[in-house]
């Protein structure tokens, strides 16, 4: 006999002014992705408009406007402030020297070796974003890339791709690398169902090992050629392959019939052959050039690149030590009384004020002076339009929320899950529709609204369905943390990459992005679902 899953869904009307704010918040949604998507507006501009649309579909449908104290709040002024802080204080970074000096450092330790070099940044990104957020690990990082990719000839547009989408990975291995996680083991109800910071912390890293490992493996499947991550440039290596088509094209076309055309073609598919021979003989000296080269390069950085501001760079790593201290302990003391946002601001406010202070007056000694920052050029590094780009999609995915858009997906998978008879198989059906429909919602809806509505609906199932809750709340942090490599709007950290990538010159693109991202994403939540049921299910470990 087989066993069949046995569904019973039950489908309800909805009322008619409910409906419309179903449909016009979905159309609205729709729309915006496709400016992003396509690239037909910036994305910046995108998500104000969405901010407008959204805002005016309230206005119209509800005949009441929200007032600008309530559209304030509707921003998540931590997330803003953690990121311009953190801005400032990898600026001022910059100007130590640093960045650079590492970049050399990992050049000269990889050589020649590519996929090492590759390799050691992304399980750097991994490992920094379980411990920090995700978004301060990918501001440190990205301008250490760039950098890296330009000492090798290197496309860094890629291998950013790569550090976002490991990092995001880490960042779901803790209870404080990623946004939707901190939400998760803040909610008191959970914490009273057994799903503690630690006990959290212990299942999802557990998990995300294999994760890592099997999408680090995936993604080198994907580009295992090294020549991938090399800026494409054209050479006298591509115009001798363009004459070897070409020749190869006369001889291929010709039939012969008389002697005469035998010759010819024999002549033709000789002269083919000799390029082909050459061209493969010019690729090694080419290849054994570019490693000498790249080597007598390294020793040469390595000599001459230096800290250039040593003060600087004291005060900053200072400073910044104490400010990772509050980051990861502020989830543990009650007494701090700041949250991450408010340190990240306050630390680099300290870090200007220290910076600049010694500045000023006609007597310093050249100690002094070498600490002294440039403010507007500090501020010109700021990425206002990545800010800018955050607040409205704030706004944006708000009023998505407030239209109901959010609560009728999240009551849809649960009505979904409620809706199979037999209690053994609901839990398994329940891991996987909350891991996949939360990473294909987390990869076009930002993952924080999204968490903070599914989660009083996944503690209602756990009731009403008669379901453990821990297995469920492992099940949407693994689907709403790895959707973010779904697409280049799914998690913050993408598009704080994208916009230091922008200014850097090397945009990236959404469907740059999704060719790798959505493939990764994929592979990912398959091995989470596999964890999720073997753990929760076969040894009812949670």
């Amino acid at each position: 006999m087989k066993n069949f899953l046995s569904l019973n869904y039950v489908c309800s009307v909805l009322n008619n002014q409910y409906e419309n704010k179903i449909i016009y918040s979905t159309i609205l949604l729709i729309f915006i992705y496709c400016l992003i998507i396509f690239e037909l507006s910036h994305r910046t501009l995108a998500a104000a408009l969405g901010a407008v649309g959204g805002l005016s579909l309230i206005s119209f449908i509800e005949n009441e406007k929200p007032t600008l104290e309530l559209i304030v709040s509707w921003v998540e002024w931590e997330t803003i402030l953690l990121l311009f802080g953190m801005m400032i204080i990898v600026a001022v970074f910059c100007e130590t020297g640093l960045f650079d000096l590492i970049a050399v450092r990992i050049f000269h330790f990889a050589g020649t070796r590519v996929w090492l070099m590759i390799g050691s940044l992304c399980v750097l990104s991994g490992v920094l974003s379980a411990f920090l957020d995700n978004v301060t690990t990918i501001l440190l990082l990205t301008p250490i890339t760039i950098r890296l990719s330009e000492i090798a000839k290197l496309d860094p547009r890629k291998i950013i791709i790569a550090e976002v989408l490991f990092s995001n990975i880490g960042g779901a291995s803790t209870a404080i690398g990623d946004p939707p996680n901190v939400i998760i083991t803040a909610n008191q109800i959970i914490n009273q169902r057994g799903v503690d910071f630690s006990n959290f912390t212990f299942h999802m890293f557990a998990g995300s090992i294999f994760v890592f490992s099997i999408c680090f493996v995936h993604f080198k499947f994907m580009l295992a050629d090294s020549k991938n991550f090399y800026l494409k440039e054209e050479s006298e290596l591509d115009e001798m392959k363009k004459e070897i088509i070409i020749w190869k094209r006369s001889f291929q076309s010709i039939t012969p019939v008389t002697k005469e055309e035998k010759i010819v073609k024999t002549l033709l598919k000789e002269k083919a052959s000799q390029l082909q021979n050459l061209l493969k003989q010019k690729q090694i000296n080419v290849k054994q050039e570019y490693e000498k080269t790249l080597i007598i390069k390294s020793q040469e950085m390595l000599e001459s690149y230096k800290i250039t501001n040593k003060p600087l760079l004291i005060k900053s790593s200072i400073i910044f030590t104490i400010t990772l201290i509050l980051f990861f302990l502020n989830p543990f003391v009650d007494k701090i009384h700041l949250t991450i946002g408010w340190i990240s601001i306050l630390s680099a406010l300290l870090l200007l004020a220290s910076s600049s202070s010694t500045a000023s007056g006609h007597g310093q000694s050249d100690a002094n002076k070498s600490t002294n920052v440039d403010f507007e050029g500090l501020m010109h590094k700021v990425e206002w339009s990545t800010l800018l780009f955050f607040g409205c999609l704030f706004i944006f995915m708000k009023t998505i929320e407030e239209l109901g858009l959010l609560n009728y997906l999240g009551n849809l998978i649960s009505d979904m899950i409620k809706s199979v008879e037999n209690i053994s198989d609901r839990l398994a059906f329940a891991l996987v529709v909350l891991v996949v429909l939360s990473a294909l919602i987390s990869s076009v809806i930002d993952n924080i609204p999204f968490t903070t509505a599914m989660i009083p609906i996944i503690i209602q199932l756990s009731e009403q369905a008669n379901l453990p809750l821990q297995p469920l709340v492992y099940a949407l942090a693994f689907g709403s943390c790895l959707g973010g490599n779904g697409s280049l709007v799914g998690a913050s950290c993408n598009l704080v990459a994208a916009g230091i990538s922008e200014q850097h010159g090397y945009k990236i693109t959404f469907g740059q992005f999704f060719k790798t991202g959505f493939p990764i994403m994929i592979s990912s939540i398959l091995v989470a679902i596999i964890y999720v049921c073997i753990v929760c299910i076969y040894f009812e470990w949670y």
